[in-house]
């Protein structure tokens, strides 16, 4: 199995990626204009990841960017609402991309707010966690409720809408760390210098070469099962709460530290989806 290489945009000239499948990093916007030619020209180029979490969505919105494949956009909100909606209504005067998905930090102010917003106004948003800041479990659950059960037309917020996609295979175990692209049976990461890791929320970064080169040595299906069993086969070894808990098929043990009921939490959203 090959795996998909993050590749920065800076280094892409530079790589013999020919017979990889590729995921463009950029973080800056201004090179936002080259990741799209990249993503146009090269059929193997699958997404575009942006580290913009020092823009603002509504210098993002203004930009009109019209993607040829899915966009992750990290970014954040200065709290301005008004803003936000004057960029959306300007916004909607053109076709909007539904290829584009903009996330946002769980400390974000008015995140919920946000979030709808957008969603009501077709833009596909969402959460991104940082390791050390956690969403008020309430917030987390309306956020779930509105993408899962709002009546009126909207865009879904992620990772709600990441969750009922991988659900539809009624034997799949949901691995919400593909979604952020940190499944190291999926994903290999390729620093500006050139060195390579794996990333996972087990070990942030493991270091697996220098070159590409390299890659085609490493046995990715013995990493894919190491993985597996630290996200999966584990939790029943051990026999923790991940491993009696109902719900676990649609966490796999990744928001058990992020609330103190994670059972109920998760309870609320596995009932929506059923």
């Amino acid at each position: 199995m090959k795996p998909v290489l993050i590749i920065p945009i800076e280094l892409y000239p530079k790589l013999n990626i020919a017979n990889y499948r590729f995921v463009i990093r950029v973080e800056d916007a201004d090179q936002i204009h080259n990741a799209l030619e990249i993503a146009k020209e090269q059929s193997q180029c699958i997404s575009i990841l942006c580290e913009l979490n020092n823009i603002d969505v509504v210098a993002l919105l203004d930009m009109n960017i019209n993607p040829s494949v899915n966009m992750y956009i990290n970014c954040m909100f200065n709290g301005d609402m008004l803003s936000v909606i004057k960029a959306l209504e300007q916004s909607g005067k053109q076709n909007h991309s539904s290829f584009i998905t903009y996330l946002f930090s769980v400390d974000t102010p008015d995140l919920v707010i946000l979030l709808k917003i957008l969603s009501s106004c077709g833009y596909k948003s969402g959460l991104q966690f940082d390791n050390d800041k956690n969403i008020d479990k309430d917030d987390f659950i309306e956020l779930a409720t509105y993408s899962y059960l709002s009546p009126v037309p909207h865009a879904h917020i992620e990772p709600f809408g990441f969750i009922q996609q991988e659900i539809g295979d009624k034997s799949r175990y949901v691995d919400i760390n593909k979604f952020y692209f940190n499944s190291p049976d999926i994903f290999v990461h390729i620093e500006p210098d050139g060195e390579i890791y794996l990333r996972s929320e087990f070990e942030q970064k493991k270091h697996i070469g220098r070159t590409i080169e390299e890659l085609s040595r490493i046995d990715f299906d013995n990493i894919s099962l190491e993985y597996k069993k630290l996200r999966f086969y584990n939790h029943f070894d051990a026999e923790d709460r991940c491993s009696k808990c109902p719900n676990f098929k649609i966490c796999s043990g990744v928001y058990h530290n992020r609330f103190e009921d994670c059972q109920e939490v998760m309870s609320t959203i596995y009932e929506m989806l059923y």
